[in-house]
């Protein structure tokens, strides 16, 4: 036995047991804490800690279904939105908004001339591109005999050769600017 156990009473092998028997009784004091604050962890469902709920409760859609962000088709909408012409009934739509040739030709430049060319006589950049593919060339617009209602249309829903609906791209002023400026072309 060492002078220091003399002393304190304590031996070496007992202080080992009390710094274990303190840390011990630390450890399970904090496991009771944190076991106690799982409640107020917020959780969606099942899992008791739901750290991205997002990913096990996602709104899906299984394969070869219908996506939900789309009306039926033939709907007519109760929000607001536009109604959706077929293009025989296109053919009597008239401009709604006051002339705006430079919106028009600006977003022609932007969104048609590529493949259109700056005149409209269907010899844009990449009008070469088309033959490649075996799709038809792009119209001659400046030959048009389509009314305004129906180039509207066209711009509005595309047509089903290559060329893209700008409907989710243009609002309804900037796709009669463009038919304007057509017009101008021609």
């Amino acid at each position: 036995m060492s002078l220091s156990g003399i002393r304190t009473g304590i031996t070496a092998r007992g202080r080992r047991g009390l710094r274990r028997a303190v840390l011990l009784g630390v450890t399970m004091t904090l496991s009771l804490v944190m076991a106690g604050c799982i409640d107020s962890i917020p959780s969606t469902n099942t899992y008791p800690i739901d750290f991205f709920s997002e990913m096990h409760y996602s709104k899906s859609w299984g394969a070869g279904e219908p996506d939900g962000w789309n009306p039926p088709a033939g709907s007519v909408p109760i929000t607001g939105g536009e109604v959706a012409w077929e293009f025989e009934e296109a053919a009597d739509l008239e401009n709604p908004f006051e002339s705006n040739g430079e919106l028009g030709q600006t977003v022609y430049e932007l969104n048609c001339q590529h493949c259109h060319g700056p005149e409209g006589a269907g010899d844009g950049p990449i009008a070469d591109q088309f033959e490649f593919y075996d799709a038809p060339l792009p119209s001659n617009l400046q030959e048009s005999d389509l009314t305004d209602g129906e180039m509207f249309h066209i711009v509005t829903y595309g047509l089903d050769t290559h060329m893209p609906a700008f409907q989710p791209l243009l609002t309804p002023e900037q796709r009669w600017a463009v038919v304007e400026h057509l017009r101008d072309l021609q």
